[in-house]
């Protein structure tokens, strides 16, 4: 097949959530500010390479389709123009998984069925199905994830991408890579100490907290971390308060609730803005409503009626 790109600078969550098919994606922005970010992708069939950079403190929790794995590089930095490689590692695992993506750091990632890597199918039973690369700073891997990263960019990449041969035998070279490094076992577990260990067990829990149990005693509990070290690792990890954390969880969890709620036909149903912030911790309406627009660029009515319902009117 003739390989397909797009790229797409997000302003909406939703954007964000439908840009890598057959993924299972939740976006919920810790930090108010302008354009969420942007994402792109170079889909060859047989694989595809996704490019994404938030513009905004973000968590994504995500599903992997089943049956495939998702190498991944971490970008970034001031050395090398930002494109030093601070990490590289795997996935694929059925459930959900929780990462923080800051500003200035991007995620490129290769995902192609599981089955295609014989090797790296025991590597993820070795290490509970994800693990990280072990990798030098201007070695093959790095060198490897870097050049993905400019052959998917936007503007770095343009001239790449319009050379047939170039993306005819581009696969293969990425997959004769990603099986050299499984096959030559240069992975290990990725393994936490100190604050990074009770940051990790604070992104797992959120993926499936409700808004109910958010709070650092429910998380405490949970976790078996006490208060202090979860919020010495939430300032520490993610540069963000605990408690604030925990208060834009439930905002962009409000959200969620009025988007079902108007896909259930709020009007006929009767459901209020206001019960929903109040379901969700919020009992003062005009604080959140302050707290919301800032976050999502709209007030909590217009997710609930619809942007497109409001243009009718």
């Amino acid at each position: 097949m003739t390989p397909i790109y797009r790229h797409t600078i997000c302003q909406a969550i939703e954007e964000l959530e439908c840009g890598m098919p057959g993924w299972e994606q939740r976006y919920h922005p810790v930090a108010p500010g302008g354009s969420l970010g942007e994402i792109s992708r170079l889909d060859f069939g047989t694989l595809s390479l996704y490019r994404e950079e938030m513009q905004r403190l973000t968590l994504n929790s995500f599903l992997m389709p089943e049956g495939h794995l998702a190498v991944y590089f971490l970008l970034g930095g001031a050395e090398g123009g930002g494109s030093s490689v601070l990490e590289a590692g795997f996935a694929m695992t059925p459930r959900w998984l929780t990462m923080l993506q800051r500003p200035g750091v991007r995620c490129v990632s290769v995902e192609l069925a599981a089955d295609l890597l014989p090797a790296a199918m025991e590597a993820g039973a070795d290490v509970a199905c994800s693990g990280v690369f072990d990798h030098a700073p201007r070695g093959a891997i790095a060198q490897t994830g870097q050049w993905i990263d400019f052959l998917v960019s936007p503007t770095n990449g343009a001239y790449s991408r319009s050379n047939a041969s170039l993306l005819a035998i581009a696969p293969g070279l990425i997959t004769d890579r990603l099986t050299l490094w499984f096959e030559e076992r240069v992975w290990a577990r990725k393994r936490r100490q100190g604050t990074a260990r009770a940051f990790a067990a604070t992104l797992d829990w959120l993926a499936a907290a409700e808004a109910v149990d958010m709070s650092v005693t429910q998380l405490s509990a949970a976790t078996g971390f006490d208060s202090r070290t979860l919020r010495r690792a939430s300032m520490a990890e993610a540069g963000l308060g605990l408690d604030r954390l925990l208060t834009m969880q439930r905002l962009n969890l409000a959200r969620r609730a009025l988007i079902i709620a108007r896909e259930a036909g709020a009007r006929e149903k009767g459901a209020k803005v206001s019960d929903i912030a109040l379901d969700h911790g919020f009992p003062h309406w005009g604080r959140f409503a302050g707290q919301y627009r800032a976050m999502f660029g709209e007030r909590p009515t217009d997710t609930l009626r619809g942007r497109l319902a409001l243009a009718e009117e």
